[in-house]
């Protein structure tokens, strides 16, 4: 993999589920049952730009199909951090 936000952890969590039960998650819940941040990957663009945010907040990477603009989000939170 020649991404550097997933290669440099140890990422040990993985959660399958349908768009019913992730619409019904909490990211905070989801990452203190995982333990530990974790990647999500999303392959219908179902989460809101928003909780694409909360994610990368709580320490996760979000890896999205056809969601070019996370990289964007990104900037904004390093620019919000600095």
């Amino acid at each position: 993999m020649n991404d550097p936000d997933i290669t440099q952890h140890s990422w040990r969590s993985v959660l399958v589920t349908g768009v019913t039960i992730l619409s019904a998650l909490d990211n905070e819940n989801i990452v203190w049952v995982a333990g530990k941040p974790l990647v999500a990957i999303d392959c219908f663009g179902i989460p809101s730009d928003d909780r694409i945010r909360c994610y990368l907040e709580l320490g996760c990477e979000e890896k999205g199909l056809g969601r070019g603009h996370i990289w964007r989000i990104k900037e904004e939170l390093k620019q919000d951090r600095s």
